[in-house]
């Protein structure tokens, strides 16, 4: 995998023989992007991947984030010679619609079956970044849990980089919905972990000095998690109340993803099973079991 720093670096030169501006569109974590702010001659980096909004300079650099879901444009002028890049915010909420498309999207969504109410929720289900990643929320038990359920696997984990943030679960809650919880068709695979492994593998998912405050890096089902803030680390890992076994072996459910990124390193290669698209399990979980999830102290600070 190329670096990106490297690659703008090594390219920067190059292009600013060519253009006036040079512009860089970014799919990358914080600091990648303020990296590659801090080159010489790069204008603007207009950024994704991360969903929170962002609009600053670094070392003269105009760096942008637009947050999720189409709910605000960036409009960007780059200026005349010597000027630097300026950026004008235009919230979209009371902007005109297009009748003709938001037709022609409803009735492609109610032809596959997106629009199907699969259960009802009577307290709202929030999805702010900082709940995801701030320790146990529902939204994260609640995808963890349907892995587990769906593939009757000892412990569930998704990764919290997987779920979206946006309006909260409310009311009628439909399959689109559920979908756009974690809208990635990567297969939900089940792998067998010593106890040691998974121990491991909930410790490098805790990251306590993050730059953004982004703590918990995945959620789990069929774990309880103690863990000390202050000290910045995992203290202890139980799985349905007993202490883990290092050598006793767990059959862990979770999405494709984790199974070959995983959070400090790769997970086995040997997959056990595969169950499906992973959004499926989210959906089935549902509409079998509701979803009243509350949150039951499965990660603890202490």
């Amino acid at each position: 995998m190329t670096d990106p720093v490297a690659e703008v670096r090594e390219r920067l030169p190059e292009l600013r023989e060519r253009a006036d501006y040079v512009v860089v569109l970014a799919h990358l974590r914080e600091a990648d992007e303020r990296d590659i702010a801090e080159l010489d001659g790069v204008d603007a980096i207009l950024g994704g991947h991360v969903h929170t909004e962002r609009c600053e300079r670094v070392d003269g650099t105009l760096l942008l984030r637009p947050s999720a879901t189409g709910q605000l444009v960036w409009e960007v002028e780059l200026g005349g010679a010597g000027e630097r890049a300026t950026a004008t915010r235009r919230p979209v909420a009371d902007g005109p619609r297009d009748d003709a498309v938001a037709d022609a999207l409803r009735e492609r969504m109610a032809a596959t079956g997106l629009t199907e109410v699969v259960a009802t929720v009577d307290e709202p289900i929030r999805r702010e970044p900082e709940r995801l990643y701030g320790g146990e929320c529902r939204l994260g038990n609640l995808v963890a849990d349907a892995y587990r359920w769906a593939t009757g696997a000892d412990v569930g984990v998704t990764q919290t980089g997987g779920l979206r943030d946006g309006p909260e679960l409310a009311g009628e809650v439909t399959v689109a919905d559920l979908v756009g919880v974690s809208p990635f068709d990567g297969e939900l695979q089940t792998v067998a972990l010593a106890g040691e492994q998974l121990r491991e593998l909930v410790a490098a998912a805790y990251t306590p000095d993050h730059s953004e405050g982004r703590r918990w890096w995945a959620h789990f089902a069929g774990l309880s998690v103690t863990y000390d803030a202050d000290a910045g680390r995992v203290r202890a890992v139980r799985h349905e109340g007993d202490p883990l076994d290092p050598e006793a072996e767990y059959a862990l459910a979770t999405n494709a993803y984790v199974i070959t990124r995983g959070f400090d390193e790769e997970l086995p290669d040997s997959v056990v099973d595969t169950w499906g698209v992973q959004y499926d399990a989210i959906v089935a979980y549902a509409r079998e079991e509701g979803l009243e999830v509350e949150r039951d102290g499965r990660l603890i600070e202490g």
